[in-house]
């Protein structure tokens, strides 16, 4: 991780564990060619989690995120969910992975329609409250459409004639 504010909530070998069982759990719904990612971590009193799934081309890129406060005594980041029931960062690691687990099941159980939301939104788990949010992308598509744009000067500004 390049920033320094974060801390790793999982050790590598942790985490590796958890993306195998994520597989392992979600597999027979995956596509060809497609993965999951998983990253956690800790930073200004709350505790972050992002899985990613996506497929070789960036077609598919679909990061879903979860945050909650840890401890009551502890502030959050700004925005961040206090869910006093969170006395710690390994319950909170697991909470958030448990949570993001079942994000991908609805997901890929209810024919890829079922999504969180874009913006950060408190989500009920089980009987603490998180915050979560997800958008899928089409960066191959983001990708091609920047080349097109680069190719023909960029996008003119509202002051520039035509």
């Amino acid at each position: 991780m390049a920033d320094d504010t974060k801390t790793p909530l999982f050790d590598d070998e942790a985490l590796g564990l958890l993306d195998e069982l994520m597989r392992e759990r979600h597999g027979a719904a995956l596509k060809l060619g497609e993965t999951l990612h998983l990253e956690a971590w800790a930073e200004e009193g709350a505790c972050y989690t992002t899985l990613l799934l996506r497929n070789a081309d960036e077609s598919l890129y679909y990061p879903m995120e979860a945050r909650v406060a840890v401890a009551a005594g502890e502030a959050p980041g700004a925005g961040v969910a206090a869910s006093p029931q969170v006395a710690s960062r390994a319950e909170a690691g697991k909470l958030l992975v448990d949570a993001l687990d079942y994000s991908l099941g609805q997901y890929l159980r209810g024919d890829r329609d079922v999504y969180l939301t874009i913006d950060w939104s408190e989500l009920r788990f089980g009987e603490h409250v998180i915050q979560a949010r997800g958008q899928v992308l089409n960066r191959k598509l983001e990708r091609m459409a920047d080349a097109i744009l680069e190719a023909a000067g960029g996008i003119p500004d509202e002051d520039d004639e035509l």
